[in-house]
């Protein structure tokens, strides 16, 4: 099925303008990942669950019970995979090779109605190893504050998709609706703590 790139992320732009424009406040989240293996179509899979994860961590700390917040209120969040551009990069050699430079970034637009009782991106750098770290799938977790229009905006996170490196398919839009959420079963939690030891060790 043929799908028009340029409508679908001017469609994101439109959505980010909307909550922009009510007081919602924009941040980009840049998410680095230690080696996952696998192909990249697992390791994306890997990194989607990830952010997922991190998406409720967070909202936990922002509404006392997101059950009962209805979704339009939550933060919304719109991730696709990206790689590194060569000529505009800046990282370390490290970021580039881990993963062949494979990351996830993301939009983030924060509602003024919230619990944190500080800016997002403040919450965030405080404590990095709520989220990151050595013994995790997420080796960094970066944001700041967005300054750019929308559609730039948009078309930066979603250029992965853009330029046929990636698919709509990895593109992951948070909150999920509830029939979305995907579950996580016993053996994969046993399994992410087995990972999460074995880099203990390393």
């Amino acid at each position: 099925m043929y799908i028009d790139k340029k409508l679908v992320i001017e469609g994101f732009g439109e959505m980010i303008q909307e909550r922009v424009a009510a007081g919602w406040m924009p941040y980009l989240l840049t998410f680095m990942f230690n080696p996952l293996g696998g192909s990249q179509k697992h390791q994306v899979a890997q990194m989607m669950d990830e952010v997922g994860r991190t998406y409720h961590k967070i909202l936990t700390r922002m509404h006392r019970n997101p059950k009962n917040v209805p979704s339009h209120l939550k933060p919304l969040w719109i991730a696709s995979p990206d790689f590194p551009v060569h000529k505009h990069m800046k990282d370390s050699f490290q970021s580039i090779a881990v993963n062949d430079g494979l990351h996830f970034h993301a939009v983030a637009l924060i509602s003024p109605e919230n619990r944190l009782g500080r800016p997002f991106d403040t919450f965030i750098n405080e404590k990095p190893e709520r989220f990151a770290g050595r013994d995790r799938y997420l080796r960094a977790l970066h944001v700041v504050e967005i300054s750019q229009d929308a559609d730039y905006v948009a078309e930066y996170v979603l250029k992965s998709i853009k330029h046929g490196r990636t698919a709509f398919d990895d593109v992951l839009v948070l909150p999920f609706a509830h029939s979305e959420r995907p579950t996580t079963t016993k053996w994969e939690r046993r399994q992410i703590k087995k990972d999460g030891l074995k880099r203990r060790r390393s």
